[in-house]
């Protein structure tokens, strides 16, 4: 399954490089179309060793969405700008490796995401979702977007949002605590985030549960601390680890943009959401050392 705008026509590339290596480990792919209809997609990839889908992590959150559930392993061709779901399940490897694990068949579940804002349909995420200053980027991004887009793409919403963002307040409650603050909130699947920052740093996509940590800052500049902080991996503070839980209740004192694995939650700013675990609902190839 292919994103052709990913990764600046790169994906078709990587594509053709990914049919070619499975052919020669004896497999026989088949191209599905990205917008194909999710049953269309369910009845097609029925019985097969595994769904590729190369692209980014908008792609993969998408796919694994769609394929909650079935029980065929879903694999990564990354050409994504920031590849989250790759990192993050071992899926940054070599064409031939991946085909050698497709053959082999090993496969594992993890946990599969959910933003839930009242009156829209729910909104499944693979690796990470918040709420604060990172979705304001995202949401910055995504309206002046016309193609592919890169790092350099970020920059200028970055540099403008430093300069205007005042943080929300946000109540997060789950069943076991309840906490609110002035900053961002970020409720984590998996370790991944943007250039290797990786706040939520005890997320484990297999526990049946999601980490929320705490990045208090009232401004976009105070927001620069914590970005230096998780950049140099120094130990985030006690406050800000606010635990795992199945569920979290997010309340917000105004309408604020949210954002899951890059992508902003769609239907614009919320009040409130609640962000929930499908434990083990995405089955993977597995990728961990000595099963692929």
């Amino acid at each position: 399954m292919l994103n052709p705008a990913s990764g600046r026509g790169r994906s078709v590339r990587a594509a053709d490089r990914a049919c070619a290596e499975f052919v020669r480990a004896g497999l026989v792919p088949v191209r599905i179309a990205l917008d194909a209809p999710e049953e269309d997609v369910r009845s097609s990839v029925a019985g097969a060793r595994a769904v590729v889908v190369v692209g980014g992590d908008g792609t993969v959150r998408s796919l694994a969405s769609r394929m909650a559930g079935s029980g065929v392993p879903i694999a990564i061709v990354p050409t994504g700008t920031e590849n989250l779901a790759a990192r993050a399940f071992g899926f940054r490897c070599s064409l031939r490796r991946l085909a050698r694990a497709v053959v082999r068949g090993s496969r594992r579940q993890v946990d599969l995401g959910e933003v839930m804002v009242p009156g829209r349909a729910p909104h499944a995420f693979v690796v990470m979702a918040s709420a604060g200053f990172d979705a304001e980027v995202v949401a910055r991004v995504q309206a002046g977007r016309n193609g592919p887009i890169s790092h350099r793409t970020y920059l200028r919403p970055i540099l403008r949002a430093i300069g205007v963002w005042e943080a929300p307040w946000i109540e997060v409650r789950s069943a076991a605590r309840n906490d609110a603050f002035a900053g961002t909130v970020v409720i984590a699947n998996a370790r991944q985030y943007a250039l290797g920052m990786n706040p939520a740093r005890e997320a484990d996509p297999s526990d049946g549960a999601l980490e929320a940590v705490a990045l208090a800052a009232r401004s976009g500049a105070g927001m620069l601390g914590w970005v230096a902080r998780c950049l140099l991996r120094l130990p985030l503070p006690p406050e800000a680890r606010l635990g795992r839980a199945a569920a979290w209740q997010l309340a917000f004192d105004r309408p604020v943009h949210l954002q899951a694995d890059g992508d902003p939650v769609p239907g614009g700013p919320a009040r409130e959401a609640t962000v929930r675990v499908h434990p083990g609902a995405t089955c993977l190839l597995d990728m961990r050392p000595g099963r692929a």
